[in-house]
Formats: structure tokens, C-alpha cells, sequence
């Protein structure tokens, strides 16, 4: 199995393509979308983002 994660603390789910946003164009963002699995409720635990990217990994809160 592969897994490429993907962490970006500028993206927002309205912003996006992928989640419906038809005047904002990513196409590909929203390719990669179709073929991946996307995770529609998922919450930083932390701020500011480093310690938030800690957490993934690790489930850690």
C-alpha cells in the first residue's frame, strides 16, 4: 500500500473544487481528490501548525 500524505494549512474545504466550489478552479488538487480517499472531518488539534503536524502521525492531542 502507498500513502502520500497531504497537509496544507492554507486550504480551505469551500475553497476547494473537490468539495463543490465551481468558481475557484484546482484541477489538480480535484484530480488527485477522485482518486484518493478524503477525509471530510478531520480537526487541527493545535495551534500554531507544527505542533499540529506532530499529531497526525501519531494521533497524539
Amino acid at each position: 500500500m502507498n500513502v502520500t500524505w497531504t497537509v496544507a494549512d492554507a486550504f480551505r474545504q469551500d475553497r476547494l473544487g473537490a468539495y463543490g466550489n465551481q468558481s475557484i478552479r484546482t484541477p489538480s488538487l480535484d484530480q488527485l481528490a477522485s482518486k484518493s480517499t478524503r477525509f471530510d472531518r478531520h480537526y487541527a488539534g493545535k495551534f500554531p501548525t507544527m505542533p499540529t503536524r506532530a499529531d497526525h502521525p501519531t494521533g497524539g492531542y
